[in-house]
C-alpha cells in the first residue's frame, strides 16, 4: 500500500489538521480504516491514536482510494471534536460492568 498526500491544511481553531492522501493498494479490495491510519501516522510521524480517517471515497475497478483525514495535536481534542468510540479503562472489562450492574439491579429489587 502506497499513500501519497496530496493536500494539506491546517485548521488551528479546531486544533486540527486536514489531510487528503491517495492510497494505492494492490489487493482487490479497499484496505481497512485502522491500516489506512496506521500508515499515514507512520508516514506523517505521529501516533496512530491521533489520526482520524474521515472519509474513503474509491472508484469501482481501480486499485485506488481517496482519503480525507483529521490529524489532531492531542487525543482530547479528538476526542472533543469527533464522534469515536472512547476506549474503557483497562481495569474495568465489560464483563465486569455488566455484572455490577446485575448486582445493583438486585439489590434494589430487594429493597
Amino acid at each position: 500500500m502506497e499513500i501519497k498526500i496530496s493536500k494539506e491544511k491546517n485548521m488551528p481553531l479546531l486544533l486540527r489538521k486536514r489531510v487528503s492522501a491517495i492510497v494505492e493498494f494492490a489487493e482487490k479490495a479497499t484496505p481497512p480504516s485502522n491500516t489506512i491510519r496506521n500508515e499515514l501516522a507512520k508516514l506523517l510521524k505521529v501516533q496512530p491514536g491521533l489520526v482520524h480517517i474521515k472519509h474513503v471515497y474509491t472508484k469501482y475497478g481501480q486499485a485506488q482510494a481517496k482519503i480525507i483525514a483529521h490529524i489532531y495535536e492531542t487525543k482530547e481534542d479528538l476526542v472533543t471534536l469527533e464522534k469515536v468510540a472512547v476506549e474503557e479503562p483497562a481495569e474495568i472489562s465489560k464483563g465486569e460492568v455488566k455484572s455490577k450492574e446485575k448486582q445493583d439491579d438486585q439489590e434494589k429489587s430487594k429493597e
